[in-house]
């Protein structure tokens, strides 16, 4: 499509060389990361929780067993 779909974060609406590097929605809705540096895309928003680690901001699952969630904060001002 010429047009790129919602939450794109690398689009390119001509042929030619190259190709279109990243489809988030697509990722998120396959994959289910658990863990991301990447905001999710708007479909999957409430799925995650923004923290904080280590100065980088990350997205984490809501729920998921692994994520050492003590080691994680809640950047100042939001979720």
């Amino acid at each position: 499509p010429a047009k790129a779909p919602p939450d794109a974060r690398c689009w390119r609406g001509f042929p030619g060389v190259g190709h279109n590097k990243e489809d988030v929605r697509w990722t998120f809705a396959a994959y289910h990361p658990e863990l991301s540096l990447v905001p999710p895309p708007s479909t999957d928003a409430a799925h995650y929780v923004t923290m904080s680690y280590d100065g980088l901001t990350v997205w984490a699952r809501r729920g998921v067993e692994r994520v050492l969630w003590t080691r994680l904060r809640h950047p100042r001002g939001g979720r």
